[in-house]
């Protein structure tokens, strides 16, 4: 068996958290902010035990009978994608491989809830640089930089291939991770020689999505 596939939505405040949480591979805690919201605190990690998402289970339909469901356990993100331009909402594309497949009897259209909130867009988001991570996350709005667009990759590169499988068995027994990759490009144009002069000296800094 091979489990695997692409989801693309638009990033969401509720609904896309479990992804960015198991994509971190590391343990996430939950606070209530102001009104109706909560803030995600969430931790880079290596799917331990420690993880509150180590792994994720999806349950699809096809067709119209509700006996036609399939629960895809196991899953963890390989790779997660989230970009967005101005006038655009935010995207989010999200590489998920699962270790086993089931056919379940659950109606899934008695259980969905789907949120009411809306999809994040390219408004009131800022690009905060600093030369640390301490200044890049302390810079105000006031003096932060403005770019177009930007698109922001983690990569677990985990084991897929006949290596995750075990002998006599014809599903995946076990994802684990390699080294994680961490890829961010923006889309800024140099206004000032400021930026333009870090480009040209590879000038190493920290960079934060407010």
């Amino acid at each position: 068996k091979d489990v695997a596939g692409t989801l693309e939505g638009y990033l969401h405040p509720e609904e896309s958290a479990h992804l960015f949480i198991n994509a971190m591979g590391g343990p996430a805690s939950t606070a209530a902010g102001s009104t109706g919201s909560f803030v995600h605190s969430i931790t880079a990690g290596n799917y331990d035990s420690a993880a509150t998402c180590a792994s994720l289970s999806f349950n699809v339909r096809k067709g119209g009978d509700a006996g036609h469901t399939w629960r895809y356990s196991g899953g963890r993100v390989n790779q997660l994608r989230i970009s967005a331009e101005v006038g655009e909402p935010v995207k989010i594309s999200a590489d998920v491989v699962f270790t086993d497949s089931t056919q379940v009897s659950d109606n899934i259209a008695a259980i969905l809830s789907i949120s009411t909130a809306n999809p994040f867009t390219f408004q009131q988001g800022y690009f905060r640089y600093g030369a640390s991570e301490t200044a890049a996350y302390t810079t105000a709005a006031a003096n932060t930089e403005r770019i177009s667009s930007f698109e922001l990759t983690i990569n677990n590169n985990l084991v897929t291939d006949k290596d995750a499988y075990e002998l006599g068995s014809q599903v995946r027994r076990v994802l684990p991770p390699t080294r994680r990759e961490v890829s961010f490009k923006i889309k800024q144009r140099f206004d000032t020689t400021t930026a333009y002069a870090r480009f040209t000296q590879a000038t190493a800094s920290a960079v934060d999505l407010y």
